[in-house]
């Protein structure tokens, strides 16, 4: 009769051990997977984050290499028409969306024109892209790429004709600019080689360059167009008078 009961005994306390160790190995099991779901995780935040940091190193890298310029441009990225060897350079920083760069060409252009005709004078246009905002279309760098464009092929008055009709045929702020369509008929009117400058201006070849030169006049501490300067100095001078005014004297 004890035997039996021992023998039962045991049978009960080995049923207890075994289910101890069963429930041992599970929680063992269980710890071994969480430590491999969340070694797995880590390594998976790992990646991403250096991944995000690859693609960010690599996107800085892009922003800091020189964008393809078109040929010919000054040092600060100018379009520069007259005297290589001026004595006196007259900059307007501009910006073809801008209302007020419109209103100085209309009563000023003549005149710069002239000045680039003289023996000891130049003019250098320095395009800008500050006003994309104002358009629903990104006028503004489109347009100023498209002067790029045209500059590019090498005929100063090709691209001062399309400059100025730039500004004759400038669209409202708050609406659609030009289309790219439009901007490469202007330019074939001014002369330009169509086959040449249609895909410039499709493509935007000049697009990051455009961006680049408005990013270092703005770092100039310009922020506002048109801004003149003479000989590298800031002037109020905007009337034809006040043009002829501040180069004589910078002449003396």
């Amino acid at each position: 009769m004890s035997n039996k009961k021992k023998s039962r005994q045991e049978r009960e306390q080995t049923a207890r051990t075994r289910g101890s160790q069963l429930m041992q190995e599970q929680r063992a099991k269980e710890k071994r997977r969480n430590a491999m779901i969340q070694g797995g995780l880590l390594v998976t935040v790992v990646a991403v984050v250096v991944l995000l940091v690859v693609v960010v190193l690599q996107y800085r890298d892009r922003q800091n290499e020189p964008a393809t310029a078109p040929a010919r441009v000054s040092d600060e990225g100018g379009f520069v028409v007259g005297a290589e060897d001026a004595s006196v350079t007259v900059s307007v920083v501009e910006d073809l969306q801008c209302p007020a760069c419109q209103a100085f060409e209309t009563t000023s252009g003549a005149t710069l024109a002239e000045l680039a005709q003289a023996d000891d004078t130049a003019v250098e246009y320095r395009v800008v892209a500050f006003l994309d905002r104002a358009s629903t279309d990104d006028y503004s760098s489109r347009s100023a790429n498209a002067s790029a464009c045209v500059w590019d092929q090498g005929d100063a008055e090709v691209w001062r004709d399309f400059h100025d009709s730039l500004y004759v045929q400038q669209p409202a702020e708050g609406g659609a600019g030009l289309t790219d369509e439009q901007l490469v008929q202007l330019a074939v009117d001014a002369g330009a080689d169509e086959e040449a400058v249609e895909p410039c201006v499709q493509d935007g070849d000049f697009r990051g360059w455009v961006e680049q030169n408005t990013q270092a006049v703005s770092e100039t501490g310009v922020d506002s167009t048109p801004t003149v300067f003479v000989n590298g100095g800031e002037t109020d001078a905007r009337t034809p008078e006040e043009l002829q005014a501040a180069v004589e004297a910078a002449r003396a």
